[in-house]
Parts: structure tokens; sequence; C-alpha cells
């Protein structure tokens, strides 16, 4: 392996007191941005015949966590939220004793998920060409670890390469969900 993904993660800023022990902590912050609008207008329309409508508009740009601060970062997901909201009421009163309410409403909050490390060059981390040009989301792989004292079954997974260089570590190799390739 390229020593390059290396050089982009934090070093540790921990003693380690035996084979396996944690050596990097850290405090991930989440800056989260949001703005909302909301209007509302009422009108009668006649004595017996009220209507109103609203409309709710909201966009957020909700990260993951930052751990190392850098295009490493394990959590680097975002998430861009708008929701778009209307209603419509009617409230009729044909009588002293009769109250007829039609409503309608419709809202929709398409979610579209992101990474930080969008566009990332795979290529430069000094992987082959080959494997690069199979990368369908170009974004800073996750490389995932374990010890002899905590196995993982990464040897299951099929978007999974094992490092022979390091015992029980792994690449997960970025791609959109229920891809059909094979690298």
């Amino acid at each position: 392996m390229p020593a390059t993904p290396w050089a982009l993660a934090p070093l540790p800023n921990g003693s380690t007191g035996a084979y396996g022990s944690q050596n990097y902590t850290a405090d991930a912050s989440l800056d989260d941005t949001a703005d909302q609008f909301t209007a509302k207008a009422d009108h009668q329309i006649t004595s017996w015949w009220r209507v109103s409508g609203s409309y709710l508009w909201y966009h957020s740009l909700e990260p993951g966590e930052n751990w190392f601060g850098t295009v490493s970062s394990p959590s680097q997901w975002t998430l861009d939220r708008t929701v778009n909201a209307t209603a419509i009421n009617n409230l009729i009163t044909p009588d002293p004793t009769t109250v007829l309410s039609i409503r309608y409403g419709f809202n929709r909050f398409p979610n579209e998920d992101g990474q930080r490390s969008q566009g990332f060059n795979v290529g430069s981390l000094g992987f082959p060409s080959n494997f690069v040009s199979q990368i369908q989301a170009p974004i800073f792989p996750q490389f995932n670890f374990s010890t002899l004292t905590e196995p993982r079954s990464w040897w299951h997974r099929p978007d999974h390469l094992p490092f022979e260089e390091f015992p029980g570590g792994c690449l997960e190799v970025p791609r959109p969900p229920q891809s059909k390739v094979r690298l």
C-alpha cells in the first residue's frame, strides 16, 4: 500500500498500553446550518365560508462527524434536506348547527446524501489506474482495522478488499448502494 493515505490520517494522541488498545481519541464538532420560512394567509369569502392557505419551506445541511478534520475522516457524509409544505383549509358553516371543514395539504422533503470528499482523486493515493477506473463514487476510501483481539468479518463482504500487510485490516471500496460492479 502507498504511504499517502496514512499521511492524511492524524497521528496518535495517546499512549498504547497493550496491543490493540486505543491510541487516538477526538471530539467531533457538528456545524449544522438551517433556514426556515413560513407564510400564511386567511380570507373570509362570505359570512359562512373562510379560507386559509399556508406555505412552509425549510432547508438544512446536516453533516456527519468530522473526527480528523481532514478528508480522511471516517464519517464524512452530509445530508442536504429541503422541505416544502403547503396547505389549504376551507371552513364552511352552511347553518348554525353544521360546520364543514375541507382541507388539502402536500409536502415533500427530498434528501440528497453526499460526502465531504466528493470528487476526491483516489488515484492520488497510489492505487493502480485499472482499480481507480472502476470506482463509481470518487470519494476518499474508508479504512477499517481490527486487531487479533477484535476480529471483524470483512472477508464475508464483497465490497471490502483485504490488506495483506495488516492483520485484520481492510479497505472499504467506495461505491453507490446496490452497485453491481465486481472488482
